[in-house]
């Protein structure tokens, strides 16, 4: 398959790849009004309007403020963007091929019917919103849609908050891996990607394609169904977590974590949120076998604190704070650059 390979030796902490954007990014929904599409700030200039008009925004103004369509979730307007920027002269012939080399999903080869269904009405409605701009563009059908859904990173702000979807054929040509050498960083709006490890020369340069939470959840909620089942339980303990009755327990427990943390994320109300929180961090410290830096425990404890600061109670704030600075981060990101534990450090101080 493809993939990103360094042609030189790299050293620790060094920057691998820099460009002034990437080529495709969207905003979330709820984003769309407060946050720049140029540069993914909070105000608009109007450099930015007359760069972003230039750049895509003119061949879907129209079709954009059509009061009869529903808003458009950002995979679509994701692949517009592409096909717009695919028949301009706004990005290189390059990186048009870069493009067209990313591999794209099979509708085949997702695992759950709900995949499917969502992966082909993202399909056809971009397909639908492409022959209004422009029906007899012989060039319509060869629009590589299919690469926006299995080629994108997440969106973020320089604090890591995620705002949107982006993809660019250099970044996304990174093959996932559970441990990194490397890490992409979004700064307003610069993609950047970082070494977290020495590579070699003719080494594969790797990034976690991490999914996000919403994801999770579900996944550890089954599992938690699953093994809950006492003819499972004695059957094949071996297929799911561990041979030990207590790594199954671990498992239920950590599979009822994830589905209670998953909706709390939603809330607004910050004093709901840190009492739901506060449950949360109760069961996994009851257990007695949930170490602090095993996940959801570890990011609860981030989130927990950035709602106390919200709600003026610094001291408690700062103390979540301090003990994920001292004795969660150094274990998860060990190296003291890392993007994640860079961004905990600057809240601390």
């Amino acid at each position: 398959g493809n993939g990103l390979f360094a042609t030189k030796d790299i050293p620790t902490g060094s920057t691998i790849l820099l460009k002034t954007r990437p080529m495709i990014a969207e905003l979330d929904l709820e984003r769309l009004q407060d946050t720049c599409h140029n540069c993914f700030m909070r105000s608009q200039k109007a450099v930015c309007q007359k760069q972003t008009w230039t750049r895509y925004h003119k061949f879907e103004c129209k079709m954009m403020r059509d009061p009869r369509l529903p808003p458009i979730p950002y995979s679509v307007r994701a692949a517009l963007q592409l096909a717009f920027l695919i028949n301009s002269d706004a990005v290189s012939e390059e990186e048009k091929a870069g493009i067209h080399r990313l591999e794209a999903h099979d509708p085949s080869t997702l695992e759950r019917s709900q995949d499917v269904m969502q992966y082909e009405m993202t399909i056809a409605s971009a397909s639908d919103l492409l022959a209004r701009v422009n029906p007899n563009h012989p060039e319509l059908s060869r629009i590589p849609k299919y690469q926006i859904l299995r080629n994108s990173l997440t969106l973020i702000t320089p604090n890591l908050d995620p705002i949107g979807v982006a993809t660019d054929p250099l970044a996304c040509s990174a093959n996932h891996s559970c441990d990194p050498n490397a890490s992409v960083l979004f700064d307003a709006p610069r993609l950047m990607m970082r070494s977290l490890a020495p590579i070699k020369k003719g080494e594969e340069v790797e990034n976690a394609w991490a999914k996000p939470l919403a994801n999770l959840a579900p996944k550890w909620s089954s599992l938690a169904k699953v093994m809950d089942s006492r003819e499972h339980y004695s059957a094949e303990p071996a297929n799911y977590v561990g041979e030990s009755r207590a790594e199954m327990d671990m498992a239920i427990i950590q599979g009822s974590v994830y589905s209670d943390y998953e909706p709390i994320c939603q809330q607004k109300d910050n004093k709901l949120a840190i009492e739901a929180l506060e449950n949360i961090m109760r069961t996994c410290k009851q257990s007695e076998m949930w170490p602090i830096t095993r996940q959801p425990y570890a990011n609860i404890r981030v989130d927990i604190a950035a709602r106390m600061l919200d709600e003026n109670r610094v001291a408690l704030a700062l103390f979540q704070m301090a003990k994920t600075y001292f004795l969660i981060d150094p274990i998860l990101y060990p190296q003291d650059f890392h993007p994640i534990r860079v961004v905990h450090t600057w809240n601390l101080a």
